[in-house]
């Protein structure tokens, strides 16, 4: 089952039309699952550049939904171009729920600086040179900023990315772990993170310890909830 679907040789623009993309991906909004798996989704590449992901990031960005390409790995805004990256990949570990929409962001297209080379690269290449740990490029993304008036924290912000702040991730994890996060209050925790967040200069969570796959497990849940119920509740990200 996929919401949109690709038949193979077909193209990728008058699939979007004749299947209706564009309804199937908001019925996804309203009434899929956080743990739904993207490995059926229409795309040109990997789960996380599908159409449908696509669409569910463009929307929660507030970048216009209409001008996403049927066929290729990006969206825009009027400055910023995003590509796709698998956040949590690291092969030693399976996580259940690795191709979910709570374990795909959105990464700014433009390379960084990457000083232990002396040179630049693209994000996707410096996170597989971290061992695809997502916790040591967002440290790296933090440390080398440098896309002028987009702060790094609004980054975060803009793409529901609160949790990977340490001190956010601890607090709510502290509360929440042993709890349901279907009971969660989204809107209030959403609001007091970007809150906490503002401009400050925060670290970023590490996941170096043993017992960082359960985790990253239960990270991946909350975000996958969080980033749906701000779109099913139309919550505000301020930017």
């Amino acid at each position: 089952m996929a919401y949109c679907e690709h038949q193979y040789r077909r193209r990728f623009a008058k699939e979007r039309t004749e299947k209706d993309w564009k309804n199937k991906a908001e019925d996804f909004i309203d009434n899929g699952s956080w743990n739904y798996c993207f490995k059926g989704e229409a795309t040109v590449s990997d789960p996380e550049q599908s159409f449908l992901c696509r669409y569910v990031f463009a929307k929660l960005m507030g970048i216009e939904t209409k001008e996403i390409p049927a066929n290729k790995i990006y969206i825009k805004d009027d400055n910023i171009t995003y590509h796709f990256d698998l956040m949590n990949n690291l092969k030693d570990d399976q996580f259940e729920n690795k191709y979910t929409i709570g374990n795909f962001a959105p990464i700014p297209a433009e390379p960084f600086p990457y000083p232990k080379a002396q040179t630049h690269a693209h994000l996707q290449l410096i996170h597989k040179w971290n061992n695809e740990r997502w916790d040591l490029l967002l440290k790296h993304l933090k440390d080398n900023w440098c896309l002028g008036d987009l702060t790094f924290n609004q980054y975060m912000i803009n793409t529901c990315q609160q949790l990977y702040f340490a001190n956010v991730f601890e607090e709510f994890y502290k509360k929440y772990k042993n709890k349901k996060l279907d009971k969660v209050n989204w809107n209030k925790e959403v609001s007091d993170w970007n809150q906490e967040i503002g401009e400050n200069d925060l670290d970023v969570v590490s996941f170096k310890n043993p017992d960082s796959q359960a985790k990253i497990e239960f990270l991946i849940e909350a975000r996958g909830r969080c980033i749906l119920s701000i779109l099913k509740k139309q919550i505000t990200t301020p930017t």
